[in-house]
C-alpha cells in the first residue's frame, strides 16, 4: 500500500494545481472556512519586487481567494512545539487571557515574562536558524548561481524598520495582538494603515472597549469582569482611563485573524523554489541520506508512516526501527508528506475501527485525489437512517445504498481512477492504526460485480419482506445487516465489531464462504426481544430478513443446508405446537421462549420440553387443534429417525422453532 501513498503524494504535489494538493500535506493549513465574523481575513500587499505596502490592508472578501489561502505548520520533528515562522501567510488566534497566541492558529507573539528565553520572542524570530536552512536549500533548488531567495526577499521586507524604528514585522504582530480593535475600527469605516499601527495606544485601547462590549453582553460576564479588573460590574466611563484596566482588558480579547501576503498577485505557495526548498527541509528533520554497499537514497529517522513490509518477516529485527527498512528517494519522500495524512484518514468509521479507501490510476492528478476523497462519510450515517422498525408503515421511496464502501468508492472515482485499496484498521490514539485487514489492488470492475451481486441479494429478500409484512425493509444494504445482526447484547460489543471488519473485506473479494456468527446473533436478539417484550413478532422479521440478505451474499448460501437439517426439522413442528400457548399462557413467552436454547441443548432437553408443551397444551384445552396434532405427528417422525444421542445444533432447532412459532396463524379446532 505504500507505493500507492506515494503516488497520491505524487498526483498532489503537482505544481498546476497546487492548492488542491495542500489540503493534505501535513504540515499546511487552510484557511478556516465561514463568515467574515469568524475569522477576519486581511489582504497585505507585496509588489514583484517583494515590497511590502503597510498602507495598502484591506479586507479580504472575495470568496474565491479565500478558498485558496493556506498557512504553513512548520516542523523540524512532530514534537516540536516552538511555532517558528518561517514563510507564507499567518493565522493568528487569541482566546480570553492568554494574548501570545493559541491553537488552532500557528503563530505566537513573544511573551516577555517568559521564562524560556525562545518564548520571549514572537514567531518571526524563533524561525531565524530554520529559515536560513530553508533559504539555502531554495538557492540550491534555484540553480541560477545567484543569492535570489523569495523566502529571503520576504524576511528581509519583514525586517525592514519604519518609523519610530519599528520593524514591519513588529508591526504586523502588533495587528495581530490588537485584532479585536482593528476589527472595531473597520466596522466603522475606517482604515488599517502605517500610521494607525505605529499607534499602540489607540489599537489597545479599541481592543479594550471591544472586549469589554463582548464580555458584558456575554454569558458570566459578573465572573469574567471581576477575574480581569477584580471588579463585578464596572461602568466604562469609570475605567476608560485607566492603564491597568485597558491592558487587562486588551489581553482578554479573543478572535481570529489571517493574514494574506499577496505577492504581486500570487500566493505563497505559488513561489516553486520556495516550495520546494521548504519540502526538502521536512525531508532533511525526518529522513538521513544512506550511501552504502550500492544503495543510495534516504530512511526515515523516526516512525511517520508504516512500511510495506511487516518486521516479523525479518529475523532478530526490532520492531521499533520498522521506520527504517524502506529505502526512499527524495522525490518519494516529499509525496510521503503530501499523502501521510489521507493514508490515515477513513473515508468510513464505525468506533475504533476504520475503513481506508485509498485510490490508484495511471495520470492520476490532484483533482482526481481530491474529487474522491471529498466523497468521506461515516458508517453511522447508514445507521441513522435506519430509524426503528416497530410496525410503521410508511416507505422510503428513495434508492438506499447497497454497500457504503462500494458506492462512495464507485461513484466518486474519477475516470483515471481503475483500482483501490482497502485497509481496515482499529484506531489508535496516538495516530498509529493498528491494521486489521489489508486488500490492496482490487479493480474497480471487480468492485462493480460485487456491487450487483449485493443489489440482487438485497432486492431478492426485501421483495421477499415486502410481501410477507407489507412494508418495505428500510434500508437493507451490507452495514444495516451487519450492524443489526451483531450489535451483540451484553459485554460482546467489541467481538461483534472486530467479527465486522473480518467479513467485509470477504465479501469484497467474494471469499465470504460461511459466517459462523449470523445464526447465533439472530436467535440470541431474537430471545432477548422476547424477554424484554420490544415486539419480538417484528423484531424476528425484521433480523430474519437480515440474515437471509447477508446469508445470500456467501459464496454459497447457507440456508438450504440449514432447513435441509435434522436440527432445523425439529424445530418447525415444535414452533407450531408452542404458538396456541402465547395467547393463553402470559408468562409462557418470557420463561420459555425467551430462553428457548437452554431447552434445545441436547435431544433429550429437546424432548423434555416438547413434553412440557404437550401437558400446558391439555391443561389449556388446546391439544386437539388440527394444527397442533398435525405437528405433532411430524415432530414424532423426526424424532424417530434420530439416533440415540444424536447432537443436535441448537441454534437450527431455535431457527425453525422461531419460523413457525412467528407465522401469523388463527386458532383451529379439531374436525
Amino acid at each position: 500500500m505504500l507505493d500507492t501513498v506515494l503516488e497520491i503524494g505524487r498526483a498532489l504535489r503537482d505544481p498546476d494545481n497546487r492548492e488542491k494538493g495542500l489540503q493534505h500535506h501535513r504540515y499546511v493549513q487552510a484557511c478556516p472556512s465561514g463568515e467574515e465574523e469568524d475569522v477576519l481575513c486581511l489582504r497585505i500587499p507585496m509588489s514583484a519586487d517583494y515590497e511590502i505596502d503597510l498602507d495598502g490592508i484591506e479586507v479580504l472578501r472575495n470568496e474565491r481567494v479565500r478558498e485558496k489561502l493556506f498557512f504553513l505548520k512548520y516542523k523540524s520533528a512532530d514534537a516540536d512545539t516552538f511555532v517558528k515562522y518561517v514563510f507564507g501567510d499567518i493565522y493568528f488566534t487569541q482566546e480570553r487571557g492568554d494574548f501570545t497566541g493559541t491553537s488552532p492558529g500557528y503563530y505566537r507573539l513573544g511573551d516577555p515574562d517568559s521564562g524560556h528565553p525562545t518564548f520571549r520572542k514572537g514567531s518571526f524570530d524563533r524561525g531565524d536558524n530554520d529559515a536560513s536552512e530553508v533559504v539555502e536549500r531554495e538557492k540550491q533548488v534555484a540553480s541560477t548561481g545567484e543569492d535570489d531567495s523569495v523566502i529571503q526577499a520576504l524576511r528581509d521586507e519583514l525586517k525592514k524598520t519604519v518609523e519610530s524604528q519599528h520593524r514591519k514585522i513588529d508591526l504586523i504582530e502588533r495587528l495581530l495582538r490588537y485584532q479585536a480593535g482593528v476589527r472595531e475600527l473597520l466596522e466603522r469605516g475606517e482604515t488599517v494603515d502605517t500610521e494607525l499601527l505605529l499607534n499602540k495606544s489607540r489599537l489597545q485601547f479599541q481592543n479594550a472597549k471591544r472586549a469589554f462590549v463582548e464580555v458584558k453582553s456575554g454569558r458570566y460576564s459578573k465572573r469574567r469582569f471581576r477575574s480581569v479588573l477584580d471588579e463585578a460590574e464596572p461602568a466604562w466611563e469609570n475605567i476608560k482611563d485607566s492603564e491597568e484596566a485597558i491592558q487587562g482588558l486588551s489581553d482578554y480579547a479573543s478572535g481570529h485573524i489571517f493574514l494574506h501576503f499577496d505577492i504581486a498577485g500570487e500566493h505563497w505557495y505559488e513561489q516553486e523554489t520556495a516550495m520546494q526548498a521548504i519540502d526538502r527541509q521536512f525531508v532533511s528533520k525526518f529522513a538521513e541520506s544512506v550511501s552504502k554497499g550500492g544503495y543510495e537514497g534516504s530512511v526515515l529517522r523516526k516512525y511517520i508512516y508504516k512500511t510495506i513490509l511487516p518486521s516479523h518477516q525479518l529475523p532478530e529485527f526490532d520492531p521499533e526501527n520498522q521506520h527504517r527498512i524502506r529505502l526512499f528517494s527524495q522525490d518519494e519522500l516529499m509525496n510521503l508528506f503530501y499523502a501521510i495524512d489521507m493514508a490515515k484518514t477513513s473515508k468510513f468509521r464505525s468506533g475504533d475501527v476504520k475503513v481506508v479507501v485509498l485510490p490508484r490510476g495511471e495520470n492520476m492528478s490532484a483533482e482526481d485525489v481530491t474529487r474522491f476523497m471529498q466523497g468521506a462519510t461515516s458508517l453511522e450515517e447508514a445507521t441513522e437512517q435506519e430509524g426503528e422498525f416497530r410496525g410503521d408503515t410508511t416507505t422510503q421511496e428513495e434508492e438506499v445504498s447497497v454497500d457504503q464502501v462500494l458506492d462512495t468508492a464507485l461513484n466518486d472515482a474519477p475516470e483515471p481512477i481503475r483500482e483501490f485499496d482497502l485497509v481496515f484498521s482499529e484506531a489508535d490514539s496516538r495516530g498509529q492504526d493498528a491494521d486489521l485487514v489489508e486488500l490492496s489492488g482490487v479493480s474497480r470492475s471487480f468492485l462493480e460485480k460485487v456491487r450487483q451481486q449485493i443489489k440482487g441479494a438485497r432486492d431478492e429478500v426485501q421483495n421477499d419482506y415486502q410481501q410477507a409484512m407489507g412494508q418495505k425493509l428500510n434500508p437493507l444494504n451490507v452495514y444495516a445487516a451487519f450492524g443489526e445482526l451483531l450489535s451483540g447484547v451484553g459485554q460482546d460489543q467489541p467481538r461483534y465489531q472486530r467479527h465486522l471488519y473480518r467479513m467485509l473485506p470477504k465479501i469484497y473479494t467474494k471469499t465470504y464462504h460461511q459466517d459462523p456468527l449470523l445464526l447465533p446473533s439472530l436467535i440470541e436478539q431474537t430471545e432477548k426481544a422476547v424477554r424484554d417484550g420490544e415486539g419480538p413478532y417484528f423484531e424476528f422479521n425484521r433480523l430474519h430478513h437480515y440474515f437471509r440478505f447477508l446469508c445470500r451474499l456467501q459464496t454459497k448460501s447457507p440456508l438450504m443446508q440449514i432447513n435441509e437439517s435434522p436440527s432445523y426439522k425439529l424445530g418447525k413442528p415444535l414452533g407450531v405446537m408452542a404458538r396456541p400457548l402465547r395467547s393463553r399462557i402470559s408468562s409462557f413467552e418470557k420463561n420459555y421462549v425467551g430462553n428457548l436454547r437452554r431447552r434445545l441443548a441436547t435431544l433429550d432437553d429437546l424432548i423434555e420440553f416438547k413434553n412440557e408443551i404437550e401437558e400446558m397444551l391439555v391443561r389449556h384445552e388446546a391439544a386437539k387443534m388440527t394444527s397442533v396434532d398435525e405437528a405433532r405427528q411430524q415432530l414424532s417422525e423426526h424424532l424417530s429417525r434420530m439416533a440415540e444421542n444424536e447432537r443436535i445444533d441448537k441454534n437450527r432447532c431455535a431457527l425453525g422453532f422461531f419460523e413457525s412459532y412467528f407465522e401469523p396463524y388463527e386458532d383451529d379446532e379439531d374436525e
